[in-house]
């Protein structure tokens, strides 16, 4: 069995983790919809599901008003 991501999927993953390393802080929605997004994404690539765990745990441990500051370690994680 072969599983693909369209090339339309692939851009907008792409786009999203560029836009998520430009930033200093996002807001909580912003980053739970890269989140879900790219979570999606791994059901493609199963090895990428642990680069997610920070960004996992910086939405856990904020509200939903709050905004969120991208570490130079989610950013690590968004680039491997």
């Amino acid at each position: 069995m072969e599983v693909r991501l369209p090339p339309v999927k692939h851009e907008k993953a792409t786009a999203l983790v560029n836009s998520t390393l430009t930033q200093h802080s996002g807001t909580h929605s912003s980053l739970e919809t890269t989140v879900g997004f790219l979570s999606f994404a791994s059901k493609v690539v199963p090895a990428s599901r642990p680069f997610l765990r920070r960004l996992y745990d910086a939405l856990t441990a904020t509200s939903r008003t709050d905004h969120i500051r991208v570490l130079s370690e989610i950013k690590k994680d968004l680039t491997w």
